[in-house]
């Protein structure tokens, strides 16, 4: 009984708009917006149909890499499936303006040994998507606080 008043509570919640909250996980499974993999933080699926897609493939947009070098100005961490698995972003402040940028679940960052913080200087390599709210970046590797890691391998495809 229980478990059926909280499935019941869970698709309630996800009918009205909060599904991201429960399904949040980039690249790993359906994302909360009807999403099968996630088109702005580097998954290859289709964001419509869950198939491989060539204007949607990550590899496609790592010939846009860009180098970004400044200083981060915010850290905002997007809520997961559990804490482990909500993605982070960052805002960094370059020369040219502020840019959002994707980087990885702040379980990848943590285990990786990568801790940004407001004002921490960073260099990273991303590519530009169209989000759903705006332009976005997607890291493809960062280096900050003497340590470089790697986020997506060459073609794009994230490494957790």
């Amino acid at each position: 009984m229980k478990l059926l008043l909280f499935l019941s509570i869970g698709a309630l919640a996800y009918s009205v708009g909060s599904g991201a909250v429960f399904a949040h996980d980039c690249c790993h499974h359906t994302c909360g917006n009807g999403y099968h993999g996630c088109d702005h933080c580097g998954s290859p699926m289709n964001s419509q149909n869950g198939t491989q897609s060539k204007e949607s493939s990550p590899a496609n947009r790592v010939v846009n890499l860009k180098t970004l070098e400044g200083k981060i100005v915010e850290v905002i961490y997007l809520p997961g499936v559990t804490p482990e698995s909500g993605m982070v972003d960052v805002r960094v402040q370059t020369s040219n303006g502020a840019n959002l940028v994707r980087l990885a679940p702040s379980g990848f960052l943590k285990q990786s040994g990568l801790r940004l913080q407001e004002g921490d200087a960073v260099t990273m390599e991303a590519f530009p998507v169209a989000a759903m709210k705006g332009d976005l970046m997607v890291a493809m590797k960062v280096h900050g606080n003497g340590l470089d890691v790697r986020l997506r391998d060459s073609s794009g495809q994230p490494l957790w």
